[in-house]
């Protein structure tokens, strides 16, 4: 076997292995709420068994042994031997965090084999604990709780007798009393069923093959058929030891092999589940998380690496920009031919862009389940009491924006719980109820995804916040800020109202690197407080860094584009509506409010058409609740933006977050508002670049 080749399998096995650990967590984290949920069991059986399985058929040895002991608790817990407990769940997580690290699948860490072996230990020191359910049932002892039997796998042939009718017997009632005792497949043989006209109503001539994974005994099935026996044929074969359901086997597999005329044994089994193990290793399902446990149906899927996905945006973007050429080509000619062509290459480009943006899509609540391990494992090592809930997973964000969410977020929740919810007795003293509650949401609106991280905990305290501005030389003494601006000096780098610094916060160093990340990705934060109400952080995010809806706009001969969420509004300012500070700041008055305007040709060192601002065109752009007048030459139109990185001689010129490539090949320049409205803060927009 080729490098290359063994290499594309260990990549399937390490792709599989970071779902799975992923769907184990999120089982785990919903036991702990709902401790005697049968499917949640079943689920994180499985994620271990799969996991063990996977890692012996490619080598891992080392995990395959490591997962086994934990699976082997599980299996106690599956038959009712061993109760779900909190130091259960504690120990399960650890085993997880210690298979991502054996694997890999942490960068820039590796697993310590201490820690290793202490997790085995503790897993076999349970099972030991464990009574022998046979010692107690001979000693006449009660057993401390129900203690079910094995799983195993049955398969069952019962053939009527042809008059089973004429005595009013009903086959149904006996297969629903099968489908009780476990999961059960049943399949019906047609055998010698004749044409319709000649079909007697009282005669049977079916048959049933029924695979069942239970732990009832063979008298126990021979007492659902105890009044037909007589009558009929029943043969009972144990085929597997286990619940082959439990290993992957599913029940089509099994209809499609009773259908095809041959009996369900042993070596079939084997078959089945080595196929199952092989679709596994090359065609990978995409399990999509439709539930809090992540128990969702697999759907049909190609695993493709992200940069292909990237590529192909890229490549998309590069034909937007042609396409865009040759519709302006079109437009100046006289062809109508010509124009046709143009204006279909133009949907099929726009279609195109749509499904390459869409692959790279996700439903966001792949990433929220991490969110709930955060919050669990911090509210217990704060001695806090903390429920978290998602709401809204199911909305579609770009993979990129969502991964560099990430930190921002933990650092949200972080803050909640360090900050926000109090400890328990300071929670009852306040008449509240012990636990806290932290509650992060997604939703979609207006071509952007609103996430919202809200807690109910002590809030923000305006006049607490004003001291300390003040105290820090922020703000000055006589100043009368609204509850906003003060809110806004959270996001200062160096601000924390904290009174002592803990492991999680406390340094000031936290919201503003928050701010300045959502920032970067071209969304807006947002921050509402009541004291000993909570408080709610709003974060806006575009859909997709790749494409932007912009407005084009001209200073001198350079092209410029702006996010239309930063636009407000545009207008040529009357000249008595001009005036200037004391401190020679260019201000605009609109509807009894000042604006500070910025040139954009004095920044970029450029000439404009016109010096006097009633000759040009102001536009209106804000940017976390502060608004600036920016000075162009003309407005050219709004149009689908291609975003490109600025080029690395470019790097580092203020008040510019990316370019693009126009329609006659130019390029033009993207504008970060944010930014501009910084340097105007600083009167910064006296002069040229630095």
């Amino acid at each position: 076997m080729s490098a290359e080749y063994s290499g594309n399998f260990q990549e399937a096995y390490f792709d599989e292995v970071r779902e799975l650990l992923g769907e184990l967590e999120a089982a785990l984290l919903a036991i702990e709420d709902d401790p005697d949920n049968p499917e949640l069991i079943g689920q994180i059986f499985r994620a271990l068994h799969t996991i063990k399985g996977s890692s012996g058929m490619f080598g891992h040895s080392d995990v395959a042994m490591f997962t086994h002991d934990i699976e082997n608790v599980y299996e106690n817990v599956r038959q009712g031997r061993l109760e779900i407990s909190k130091g259960l769940i504690d120990l399960t997580l650890a085993a997880s965090d210690q298979v991502k690290l054996m694997t890999g699948l942490v960068e820039g860490e590796s697993a310590e084999e201490a820690k290793t072996r202490a997790i085995m230990t503790a897993a076999r020191e349970i099972l030991a604990d464990l009574p022998d359910p046979s010692s107690e049932e001979l000693a006449g002892e009660a057993p401390r709780k129900k203690i079910d039997r094995r799983l195993v796998t049955q398969q069952i042939t019962f053939t009527p007798e042809p008059d089973i009718f004429k005595y009013g017997t009903k086959i149904i009632p006996l297969l629903n009393e099968l489908r009780r005792y476990g999961e059960c497949v049943v399949v019906a043989r047609e055998g010698d069923v004749p044409p319709l006209e000649e079909l007697d109503p009282e005669r049977c001539r079916l048959s049933w093959e029924i695979t069942l994974a239970s732990s009832k005994s063979r008298d126990a099935i021979d007492d659902v058929f105890l009044f037909v026996m007589d009558d009929s044929e029943l043969r009972v074969e144990q085929i597997a030891e286990e619940d082959i359901f439990a290993l992957g086997v599913k029940p089509a597999q099994i209809r499609d092999l009773i259908l095809s005329g041959d009996r369900l044994t042993k070596d079939s089994i084997a078959e089945l589940l080595a196929e199952e193990a092989a679709e596994r290793a090359y065609v990978p399902e995409e399990r999509s998380r439709t539930s809090e446990a992540a128990d969702a149906s697999s759907v049909s899927s190609v695993r493709v690496k992200s940069e292909k996905l990237d590529e192909l945006v890229n490549l998309v973007g590069e034909l937007v920009v042609v396409q865009a050429r040759l519709s302006r080509i079109s437009n100046n000619r006289e062809e109508t031919e010509l124009f046709r062509v143009a204006e279909e290459v133009e949907r099929l480009t726009w279609e195109l862009r749509d499904s390459a943006l869409n692959m790279r899509m996700l439903p966001i609540g792949a990433a929220f389940n991490k969110f709930r391990r955060v919050a669990r494992d911090l509210a217990r090592d704060m001695g806090k009491k903390a429920s978290f809930t998602v709401e809204g997973g199911e909305t579609e964000l770009d993979k990129t924006v969502m991964e560099r969410l990430n930190d921002p977020l933990v650092h949200i929740i972080r803050n909640a719980i360090d900050h926000g919810v109090e400890p328990p007795d300071e929670r009852l003293a306040k008449g509240k109820p012990e636990q806290g509650r932290v509650h992060l949401s997604a939703s979609q609106t207006e071509g952007n995804v609103v996430i919202t991280v809200a807690d109910d905990g002590k809030g923000l305290d305006p006049e607490k916040i004003k001291r300390k501005a003040i105290a820090l030389g922020m703000l000055d003494e006589n100043a009368e800020p609204t509850e906003q601006e003060l809110f806004s000096f959270v996001f200062k780098a160096g601000f924390s109202t904290a009174e002592r610094v803990t492991d999680v916060s406390g340094r000031g160093v936290g919201m503003d690197v928050v701010n300045r990340n959502i920032e970067a990705l071209q969304g807006r934060i947002q921050l509402h407080s009541k004291p000993d109400q909570g408080t709610t952080v709003v974060l806006r995010m575009p859909l997709t860094l790749a494409i932007m809806e912009g407005m084009l706009v001209r200073s001198n001969r350079t092209i410029y584009a702006l996010p239309m969420l930063s636009i407000h509004e545009s207008f040529r300012p009357r000249p008595e509506d001009v005036t200037m500070t004391m401190d020679k700041l260019e201000m605009v008055k609109v509807r009894e409010r000042l604006f500070p305007v910025v040139r954009l040709h004095e920044i970029y060192g450029h000439d404009p058409d016109n010096y006097d601002l009633d000759k040009g065109i102001l536009i209106i752009v804000e940017s976390r609740e502060k608004s600036v007048c920016l000075f162009v030459d003309e407005i050219l139109g709004q149009q689908q933006i291609v975003v490109k990185p600025l080029p690395t001689y470019m790097g580092g010129i203020e008040g510019l977050s990316g370019c693009m490539v126009l329609a006659d090949g130019d390029i033009g320049l993207i504008l970060d508002v944010e930014n501009l409205i910084r340097r105007s803060e600083k009167g910064a927009g006296e002069g040229g670049i630095e």
